[in-house]
């Protein structure tokens, strides 16, 4: 486990799954254990606890910090990136593979609205069909194939784990 705090406008993911997929959710944290995030339809204000319910990790408490290519990170400081995701509140122009929250959470802190995972999973749905396989077979037989694309796709914008923290043990915040 790395160092036990988080730094504000950190861009953060836990795995979740939905039916059969597992993937990232993403959020930009704000400082004092609460989170940004498009959720339900939504960007909204959450607390870490809440982000974390529905995680798959064994340790549902432990977060993933991401970083990315140095010329994405020095755009912003801590409290831009805050206002930046704070300016969305709100917004419902939510779609899975155009706007959600990976494209959300890293246009708040890199300037530029990407998702690694909706790149991925239109261009497989689209395989599912030439080869026949149902939505149901589909997302069973790519379920751990998508979690790795979205890891390849991420270098794109130089994105990658920088550490795990668990935020049970979160000591402090701290600011760029």
């Amino acid at each position: 486990m790395s160092e036990n705090y988080l730094t504000v406008g950190s861009v953060i993911r836990v795995p979740y799954r939905s039916l059969l997929v597992k993937y990232y959710h993403y959020a930009v944290y704000i400082g004092d254990q609460e989170i940004i995030h498009f959720e339900s339809q939504e960007i909204r204000k959450s607390n870490l606890k809440y982000f974390t319910k529905e995680s798959v990790n064994k340790v549902k408490s432990q977060i993933e910090v991401m970083t990315f290519d140095e010329k994405y990170t020095k755009r912003y400081r801590s409290l831009e990136i805050v206002k930046r995701a704070k300016s969305k509140l709100g917004n419902r122009n939510y779609k899975v593979f155009k706007n959600n929250c990976e494209h959300f959470a890293i246009w708040a802190h890199c300037g530029e609205a990407f998702s690694s995972q909706a790149n991925t999973t239109s261009e497989e749905y689209e395989a599912y069909a030439v080869y026949g396989l149902t939505a149901e077979q589909g997302f069973k037989a790519s379920s751990d194939f998508i979690r790795h694309i979205s890891d390849i796709n991420g270098k794109k914008i130089g994105m990658k784990v920088l550490k795990v923290v668990d935020i049970d043990t979160l000591k402090y915040d701290k600011y760029k």
